[in-house]
């Protein structure tokens, strides 16, 4: 017995986990009860993550060996094992770039993932409205890499990919124009903040 788990399940995963803490955020904000809470730091892991799985995806569909971290080590037989190290996402991006010759402003998501880096490996401390904004522009970024380069592979039914995927993306959709209310409306997001 075999298990297949296709890159677009842990895409989904990543979107969802990130969609369900940014709602739950989103309904402190609307709530009196101050007693609710909600991880900040998942949604910029999830999020981040997913933006990772993302570029990977791209990356593959150019050419398998784009996705190695050391191109001059990329073997068919490493890559069918799964015994590699990856490409990092700011590598990939630059690959997408120079390599690949699809020049996609990313430049939000990068801050996300170096915010990512913070909270996965040292004491994170960050105005929060600073990370709010950061996050409000990484998933715009996101949903346009999304419907630019993701969605036309998945709508071709050239991989396998959860029927849910571009749900998850919609739903990503409805947090992000919800969030940019908050941060253009100063009196919520003071509400929000305090």
């Amino acid at each position: 017995m075999q298990i297949t788990i296709p890159i677009y399940n842990n895409i989904a995963r990543c979107v969802d986990n990130a969609n369900a803490t940014l709602n739950c955020y989103l309904d402190i904000l609307h709530s009196e009860d101050r007693h609710l809470s909600c991880d900040l730091a998942d949604v910029i892991i999830s999020l981040a993550s997913c933006t990772e799985l993302l570029v990977k995806v791209v990356l593959l569909e150019e050419h398998w060996t784009f996705i190695f971290d050391d191109i001059n080590k990329a073997t068919k037989k490493k890559f069918d094992d799964g015994d590699f190290t990856s490409v990092s996402f700011v590598r990939g991006v630059e690959r997408l770039n120079n390599l690949c010759c699809i020049a996609t402003p990313l430049d939000n998501c990068v801050k996300l993932y170096k915010l990512r880096n913070k909270i996965q490996h040292l004491d994170f401390q960050e105005p929060l409205a600073n990370v709010l904004s950061i996050l409000s522009r990484a998933i715009v970024e996101v949903l346009e890499f999304v419907r630019t380069y993701v969605t036309p592979y998945i709508d071709s039914g050239d991989c396998i990919s959860p029927l849910d995927l571009k749900e998850s993306f919609g739903r990503l959709e409805k947090c992000g124009i919800a969030l940019n209310k908050i941060l253009s409306d100063t009196n919520q997001l003071k509400k929000f903040i305090d």
